[in-house]
């Protein structure tokens, strides 16, 4: 475990990554590092471990999704003589709040790489917000947008995109990786304000959704991805026969909701920067 810690920064990708988050979520749960630090993991003792066993392996810390060619008389049999063994405990899982902040400052480390990496991320809606499925449908346009206006038209990157991340609170951001920062940034920020300006093309919302759609079906084929699915339906929306909606939910999103969710969470950018730090414009960070 302390060698994968330490191996982090040898990845500048994925140093980026993980600085990005941890900095918009300082403070907040999301931003904890589900590998540990060197810290934390040193500190581990066989007595602590112990406790930490007795206190989390409860069954009030657990859903159970099963998915497959099986009886639920069966699996219920099998339930109650495994897991349903453990102490029950008392623990209530609640999301973590979703405060919007002020965007904080950008996070820059000097490695001289051949490419320099940027990320930044804002604060979405919780999950259960009928938001997240337009925010979710926005950063796909402006994702094609940055693909069409850095990649394709100018060669900036070879890699350009608009994550967004599904939690109990949703998350977005905007993502390259290229030798001309603050030029990428300018476009970037372009296409942004944009999409906050201008209603997305009926037409071109519906090719988006579909996309989607075709994707979201195609994933469930497998087993394990419709369990995966049901178990966040439960965990972030509180039901998991929200699983079955995500086609309606996505047919629904209009022009409109589009730019709304635009102009309300694209804002509050925090960067994480991997590359050549004098290359890039802290002050052309702050600006998104």
């Amino acid at each position: 475990m302390l060698a994968s810690i330490q191996q982090r920064e040898d990845n500048a990708d994925g140093l980026v990554h993980l600085l990005a988050d941890s900095a918009r979520f300082a403070g907040k749960p999301y931003a904890i590092m589900n590998g540990g630090t060197v810290a934390s993991v040193s500190a581990f003792t066989s007595p602590s471990l112990g406790a930490w066993r007795k206190q989390h392996m409860v069954t009030s810390r657990m859903l159970l999704v099963i998915v497959g060619n099986v009886e639920r008389d069966r699996v219920a049999k099998l339930v109650a003589s495994t897991l349903g063994q453990l102490p029950h405990g008392d623990y209530h899982w609640t999301p973590p709040s979703a405060v919007i902040g002020s965007a904080g400052p950008a996070v820059l480390v000097d490695k001289r790489l051949p490419t320099n990496y940027l990320l930044g991320y804002y604060v979405g809606p919780p999950a259960s917000s009928s938001d997240a499925t337009a925010l979710r449908i926005a950063t796909a346009v402006i994702a094609g947008q940055l693909f069409t206006e850095v990649r394709s038209k100018r060669n900036l990157t070879y890699d350009v995109d608009a994550p967004f991340e599904e939690r109990a609170i949703t998350s977005g951001g905007l993502y390259v990786t290229t030798v001309f920062p603050d030029s990428t940034l300018r476009i970037m920020k372009h296409e942004q304000e944009y999409l906050k300006r201008v209603v997305v093309d009926q037409a071109q919302l519906r090719v988006i959704e579909m996309q989607f759609i075709t994707e979201f079906f195609l994933r469930n084929e497998t087993n394990a991805e419709q369990a995966n699915q049901l178990a966040r339906a439960q965990v972030y929306r509180g039901d998991y026969r929200f699983a079955d909606r995500f086609e309606e939910e996505i047919r629904a999103v209009t022009p409109t909701a589009v730019q709304y969710v635009a102009q309300k969470y694209m804002r509050g950018f925090v960067w994480a920067y991997v590359g050549d730090t004098t290359r890039v414009s802290r002050e052309l960070l702050e600006t998104f």
